[in-house]
C-alpha cells in the first residue's frame, strides 16, 4: 500500500486502533485523523500535519516526531480540571490575561484573531489569574499519561 492510500484509510476513520508500526507517515496530512489506539511504534510522523487528530491510546514509543509539534497540534478534547486550567495559563500568555478574564465572564473568544496554543475543551469556569506550572516537557509527559498515549 503506498503513503497515499494508507493516508486516505486513516483520514476515513478506517484505522481506529490500527497497527501501523513503522509506518512512513512523513509530511503526511492527517488533520483531524482519528488514530485512537492506534500502534504508531516507530513510526516516522517528522512533518506530518495532526492538527486535531486524536491519539488516545496511541502508542508512540520508537516515534519519530516533535514534542512541540504534536503537543499544540492533537485535539486533547475534555482533560481532566488540572490540566484544562494549565492549558488555558499557557494559552493566556499568547492573549494575556485581561482577554481570558473577558472570556471567562462570558465575554467575546480571545483567540478570533490569534492561533490557539493548544486544542482541548476549555473551561471557563476554571479560570484563575496564575502563571503555567508546567514546562513542555511536563506539560507533554501529563497529557499523554492522561490520555493513556504511551511514549
Amino acid at each position: 500500500m503506498t503513503k497515499e492510500e494508507l493516508v486516505a484509510k486513516i483520514n476515513k476513520g478506517e484505522w481506529k486502533e490500527a497497527n501501523l508500526w513503522e509506518a512512513n507517515l512523513w509530511e503526511a496530512n492527517l488533520k483531524g485523523a482519528n488514530l485512537k489506539g492506534a500502534n504508531l511504534w516507530g513510526a516516522n510522523l517528522w512533518g506530518a500535519n495532526l492538527k486535531g487528530a486524536n491519539l488516545k491510546g496511541a502508542d508512540l514509543r520508537g516515534a519519530k516526531y516533535s514534542i512541540p509539534i504534536l503537543l499544540h497540534s492533537v485535539n486533547w478534547d475534555e482533560l481532566s480540571d488540572k490540566l484544562t486550567l494549565e492549558l488555558m495559563r499557557h494559552d493566556a500568555l499568547l492573549v494575556g490575561n485581561k482577554a481570558m478574564n473577558e472570556w471567562a465572564k462570558d465575554g467575546n473568544c480571545p483567540f478570533v484573531k490569534t492561533i490557539r496554543g493548544f486544542y482541548f475543551d476549555e473551561k471557563g469556569k476554571l479560570w484563575k489569574l496564575g502563571k503555567p506550572k508546567m514546562n513542555e516537557m511536563e506539560l507533554w509527559i501529563a497529557l499523554c499519561k492522561e490520555k493513556n498515549i504511551r511514549i
